[in-house]
This record gives structure tokens, sequence and C-alpha cells, in this order.
């Protein structure tokens, strides 16, 4: 289900920050720099017709002692029936940091947006690994909602756990 994502081992260190630096999702064309918007459509668009990719939302994570900002971003288009990086499988979402000439995509799976009412499909932790932070995500697999718990390990996230929560959707 989470494609792009390996099972990995936790390596690197564990830090508890108490301050998360974020602003909340917003629209793309509102807080994400220009010249990731343009890779983001060099990378993952081919549609003829043009997508208005300010219309994704983004959000900014810089926590204190993070290595670099995280931008993660939900590639639905809001207030649109076109939807070019869902299918099956879910809605494409990225996650992108600084790097020399371009941005590094640290972050690229799909993810089901049809989640149980009051449940997140995608959280930042306060906890760094590997200077960013880990990410929780949750998941149906049948009726069975699954949270994965996401890691960066120096060149990307990927999946350190995998629990079955109980049918109260915990």
């Amino acid at each position: 289900m989470l494609g792009g994502l390996s099972v990995a081992l936790a390596v690197g260190v564990y830090a508890k920050t108490s301050s998360t630096a974020q602003t909340g999702w917003q629209l793309a064309g509102e807080i994400a720099p220009p010249e990731l918007l343009k890779q983001i459509g060099e990378e993952h668009l081919s549609s003829p017709e043009p997508v208005n990719l300010s219309q994704m939302r983004v959000l900014k994570v810089h926590q204190s002692r993070q290595s670099a900002p995280l931008y993660l971003v939900d590639t639905r288009l809001a207030d649109s029936d076109q939807q070019p990086l869902c299918g099956k499988a879910g809605c494409a979402f990225l996650g992108y940091i600084p790097g020399q000439q371009s941005y590094q995509t640290v972050f690229n799976t799909y993810l089901n947006p049809h989640l149980p009412p009051d449940t997140e499909l995608l959280s930042v932790t306060d906890t760094l690994q590997s200077g960013l932070p880990t990410l929780t995500l949750h998941q149906l697999e049948g009726q069975q909602l699954q949270r994965f718990t996401v890691a960066f390990d120096g060149i990307h996230y990927a999946v350190v756990t995998v629990d079955n929560l109980s049918s109260s959707h915990e």
C-alpha cells in the first residue's frame, strides 16, 4: 500500500523537540517556493492539460534542531474535479528538502484519503531522526485501520513500524 516506501530498520539518533514550527496545510501557491512547484510539475505530471499546481496543499515543517525545512505536498487539487495524481491506490503525497541545485525528494507514496472520522491521514511528530521529523500515517487495509510510523534514514523516508489499531480506531 505504501509504494515508494521500504521497510527499514531505524537508523540514526532520535531527538525530542518541544517546539514544532509549522503553519498547517496551506495552498501551495501561498507557501511553496516556485522552483519546488516547477520541479513537481516536471517530475510528476505529463498531462497535456494544464494543472494549477498552486492548488495543491503544502505543509512546511521546520522544527528547532531540524537539519532543513521539509515541504510535505498533498497533491490533491483544492476545489477541482481534476485530480491528476490520484488513482486506485490513493493520491500522491510527496516530501522535499532543499538540495544543492534542486529539491531532494525524500517522501513519495500514495495514500488513500478515505479514513474513519477524526483520523488524521498524515501527521508530523516532534521526534527527529537523521535531522528530519518522523511522520505518522493512517490507512485502512480492508476494515483494519493501520498506523505507519515513517522516519528519514538519511536518503528518504522508510517505514519503521506498522501498528494494527483496534476497531475503536485509536
